[in-house]
């Protein structure tokens, strides 16, 4: 089944996976198939297997990423995007009247990154 990751929580190892059946399946991270770290971002497309399980009823296992993930990709382009911009807004905050050339530079480079990171979006 083909799905999209609800909610992942890394610290406490689990989250939710909202099934193309519209129902809402557990995901351990014990279930998700890959080498190394194992999580999962929100928003990102995976496809996985049901099991029945005692305790949490139906959960998702063999958990993988789809070859094909840009709705993944650019809800992370997207969070990327909104950092940069917060981040710009805390500059903004700490250098106040401070309009020295240092500073004026820092702005056009925040201001470069969220324009590139902008068209990157759009092209995903």
């Amino acid at each position: 089944m083909k799905g999209v990751v609800n909610w992942f929580n890394v610290e406490k190892g689990f989250g939710f996976i909202k099934g193309e059946d519209k129902n809402e399946y557990f995901v351990h991270f014990t279930g998700i198939d890959t080498n190394g770290f194992k999580a999962l971002d929100e928003g990102e497309c995976v496809e996985f297997e049901i099991e029945e399980c005692p305790r949490q009823g139906e959960k998702a296992v063999r958990v993988r990423r789809e070859s094909n993930t840009s709705k993944s990709e650019s809800l992370s382009v997207e969070k990327m995007i909104d950092f940069l911009k917060f981040e710009r807004e805390n500059l903004l905050n700490i250098i106040g009247d401070n309009h020295s050339e240092f500073n004026k530079g820092r702005m056009y480079a925040m201001d470069k990154m969220i324009d590139g990171m902008e068209v990157i979006f759009k092209n995903i």
